[in-house]
C-alpha cells in the first residue's frame, strides 16, 4: 500500500515504532503506524528557496501533484493516475482547472495549519 508522508511524519512514526512515549500534540506530523489509510491526505512535500529568490512549493494528493512558484503565473500540475511519469503539465488545461483549484486550497490549508501551530519551526516543509 502506498502512503504519502512528509518529513514531519518521520519523528512521530519512529517514536511509535520504538515504543517511546510522546505527546502526539507536540508534533505537526502524524505517525504512519496510526494511520491505516491516508488515501485522502495531501502532503506538503517540498519547499525550495533558491539563491535567485525563486520559491516553489509542492503538494501531493491521492491523484494530483501541484507545484507553485511564488510570484509567478505559471506552475506545474499533474494527474498522477493518467500520467505517472509527470510528462504532461496540466497547469493551463481548462479541463483540469477545478482539480488544480482544489489542490491550491489544500496548499493554503497546509499553510494555515502551520501558521496556527504553536510549536517552534525547525524546517520549512
Amino acid at each position: 500500500m502506498k502512503r504519502r508522508a512528509s518529513l514531519v511524519d518521520v519523528v512521530p512514526t519512529c517514536l511509535e515504532a520504538a515504543d517511546i512515549a510522546a505527546d502526539r500534540e507536540e508534533f505537526d506530523g502524524k505517525s504512519l503506524l496510526q494511520e491505516p489509510s491516508n488515501a485522502d491526505r495531501t502532503v506538503l512535500c517540498d519547499t525550495i528557496l533558491d539563491w535567485d529568490g525563486l520559491i516553489c512549493r509542492t503538494i501531493i494528493g491521492r491523484r494530483h501533484k501541484l507545484t507553485t512558484y511564488t510570484g509567478e503565473s505559471y506552475g506545474e500540475f499533474f494527474d498522477l493516475e493518467r500520467d505517472p511519469g509527470e510528462t504532461k503539465n496540466l497547469w493551463n488545461d481548462s479541463a483540469a482547472a477545478a482539480a488544480r483549484e482544489s489542490m491550491l486550497r489544500a496548499l493554503a490549508d497546509h499553510d494555515t495549519s502551520l501558521q496556527r501551530s504553536s510549536r517552534p519551526r525547525i524546517a520549512n516543509a
